[in-house]
């Protein structure tokens, strides 16, 4: 009746639990009234949202032809959670972005003339943004060749020129897994919180988070973005490692691939990312995920088949994740960090 998320996102999740609470309401042709009510804020008549999918955040469609302003994209959730407070300040970046004509989604008003509603739902009060459809084709990365991976890597030095500087901070990213129930995660956490203490993290910016390649549209030579939950101030390394992992998994010819992003991300920045200097963020991209993971999968119940199987899949994408964990410990580890 719904669609699943495509696959486990870079970014966290929303609980299987939120998930459930709106899929119960959604009836056999994909709307529903939590969606209704989100949308009469836009000036949506009952039944023009759709149920998308829903990951980081629940996405309805307004489908072509259903709306004159176009094919739309709400996107809400929970009020006064994580997920809540990450749509709010993603989007407070998303908007700034957009007024200096950075190549992202299109923000829509409501029809107060607010970006962002807060709005009371049969299931709870919702946070809620609504986005334009961005015109392109989504890639994957067999779609990729060098050039259109070099154009990737320009697209994310733009976005980081774009956003201007960031407020540099300390970040723990393993110290939520030292006491992980798996021993070899919390002794890998432990190395690698040693580590990253001893590591200068180098330049911070405002990052996307989740700049992966189906979050992008590719159009006219060149990229367009959306979906700014993870963004805000981190290391560069960081922002590079979440957009690149699934050049360092598979065919070892993505190692060319990667090595064209960034050669982009020079030309675009000015910056020279060495590949090895991407090892250690990408465990810190991975732990982010792992600490989510106890709040993300809080349902162990049989009853609903489609989220029985978007646990067993988040399941495996944690597990992947761990191993990424260890083994980047046991690479990067020396005496004297353990």
């Amino acid at each position: 009746m719904v669609r699943p998320v495509r696959k486990p996102d870079t970014g966290v999740m929303l609980a299987l639990s939120e998930i459930a609470a709106v899929k119960v309401t959604v009836d056999d042709r994909w709307c529903s009234d939590v969606a209704d009510s989100v949308g009469e804020r836009w000036g949506l008549a009952s039944g023009s949202l759709r149920w998308w999918r829903s990951s980081a955040t629940h996405v309805f469609v307004v489908p072509p032809g259903a709306d004159t302003r176009g094919v739309m994209y709400a996107r809400f959730a929970p009020r006064a959670t994580a997920a809540g407070d990450r749509l709010a300040a993603g989007t407070a970046v998303h908007e700034r972005l957009a007024a200096r004509e950075a190549a992202v989604a299109t923000l829509v008003r409501s029809r107060r003339g607010d970006i962002v509603e807060h709005v009371h739902t049969s299931v709870g009060d919702m946070v809620a943004v609504m986005v334009l459809r961005v015109e392109g084709t989504e890639l994957d990365v067999d779609d990729l060749d060098t050039t259109t991976a070099a154009c990737w890597g320009r697209a994310l030095a733009d976005l980081h020129r774009t956003a201007g500087p960031a407020r540099r901070h300390t970040m723990r990213a393993f110290a939520g897994l030292k006491r992980h129930p798996d021993a070899e995660v919390a002794e890998a956490a432990r190395s690698l919180d040693v580590l990253q203490g001893r590591t200068d993290d180098g330049p911070f910016v405002v990052g996307h988070g989740d700049f992966e390649l189906d979050n992008l549209r590719w159009h006219g030579g060149r990229f367009s973005c959306f979906d700014f939950d993870e963004s805000g101030p981190m290391p560069l390394v960081m922002d590079i490692a979440a957009a690149t992992r699934d050049l360092f998994d598979g065919p070892a010819g993505r190692a060319g691939l990667l090595a064209s992003f960034l050669d982009g991300y020079r030309e675009g920045s000015g910056r020279t990312i060495q590949p090895e200097s991407l090892h250690l963020p990408r465990a810190m991209v991975a732990a982010r995920q792992l600490i989510a993971a106890a709040r993300v999968i809080d349902r162990t119940d049989r009853e609903d088949a489609e989220l029985v199987t978007l646990g067993e899949r988040l399941q495996r994408h944690y597990a992947a994740q761990q191993r990424l964990l260890i083994e980047t410990a046991h690479e990067l580890r020396s005496p004297s960090s353990v």
